[in-house]
This record gives C-alpha cells, structure tokens and sequence, in this order.
C-alpha cells in the first residue's frame, strides 16, 4: 500500500481539453484525500484559456506551458518537474477515483503482478 506521506505525482496532458481535464483534477483530489501528492498538468498549447483557467481555480497544481503539440515529449517534461517517489501519467479523459483506490490496494496486495 502506497503510504500516505509519501509523495505521488500526476502528470496530466491537456490541449483545449478544459472541461475534461478539470473532471480528471476534480477525480483525483477527491480520491486524494488523505495523501501527499502533487497534480502537473502539461499543456500542449492550448488556446480556449485552459491555462489562465487552472491557474486560478486550482493554484496547489503546476502547470507547465508547451506552447506547441509535443505528446510524448510533454509527458517527459512533466515527469522531469515531477518530485513524487511514484508517478502516474494521465489522459486527460480519464477520472481516476476508482481506478487509483483500486491500483493502490492492488500495489499494497501483490505488487509483483502488476509489472
């Protein structure tokens, strides 16, 4: 089981996905409660005011700037600010409360198995 004071990171892509990628970071804080961990939101670009948005509504998160559409490469760099001794990798589609308290208590269970 992942300890409560250890540092997770979630590194989440978005491009002019606002409405999803707030779902994600809604998902994640709610499940979260109780945990250290920190939420990166890499930005591909975006022009519908993605960035500005999650700045505001969410200041505890990092948001890094591409400024062009990188895919893989913005998932590098959002790794590479991460501090977390674990690091997830989000689509920005996904709303990860069940999933993560289910991989959580499977990691704690069986770690093996999983990788």
């Amino acid at each position: 089981m992942i300890q409560t004071h250890t540092l997770i990171s979630f590194v989440i892509l978005n491009y002019n996905g606002k409405e999803l990628t707030e779902r994600c970071i809604d998902s994640l804080m709610d499940c979260l409660s109780g945990y250290n961990y920190e939420i990166i939101v890499v930005d591909n670009g975006s022009n519908d005011g993605s960035v500005e948005y999650f700045k505001d509504k969410f200041p505890s998160i990092k948001v890094i700037e591409e400024g062009c559409n990188k895919f893989i490469v913005a998932y590098n760099d959002g790794v590479k600010e991460a501090k977390g001794e674990w690091v997830f990798l989000l689509n920005n589609k996904e709303e990860n409360t069940e999933n993560f308290i289910h991989f959580e208590k499977q990691l704690g269970e069986n770690p093996v198995e999983l990788f």
